[in-house]
């Protein structure tokens, strides 16, 4: 479980620096954001620099007992449905198979 929470952590922390990357060597590109954050009647304001200073601290000291316990609930909760799917549709089944007993017995008659 630790191995899968560390894996992922990296796989998130690699995609914010692509996207911080991606963010300064393409500032204009992301002109709109600005418009979310000063009213400008005519935003004919240009984008040149943007610098991103990020601190992503290392999973290695964080307390995830309660997050591994919520995700082990979660893993419980979908395989108790899978469980309920299973029966309805053996229970689907079985009256399908039923209902057709009833008709061959009827084609008999």
């Amino acid at each position: 479980m630790h191995e899968e929470l560390k894996n992922s952590y990296e796989e998130e922390k690699d995609a914010v620096y692509n996207r911080i990357a991606e963010l300064e060597s393409n500032p204009g590109k992301h002109r709109n954001i600005l418009s979310n954050h000063i009213y400008v009647p005519r935003l004919n304001k240009t984008v040149r620099e943007i610098k991103v200073h990020e601190e992503i601290y290392p999973l290695e000291n964080a307390d995830l007992d309660e997050q591994i316990d919520e995700l082990k609930d979660s893993v419980e909760k979908g395989l108790d449905h899978i469980e309920t799917y299973r029966t309805s549709i053996e229970t689907l089944f079985d009256e399908e198979y039923n209902v057709a007993q009833m008709f061959k017995l009827l084609g008999e008659i």
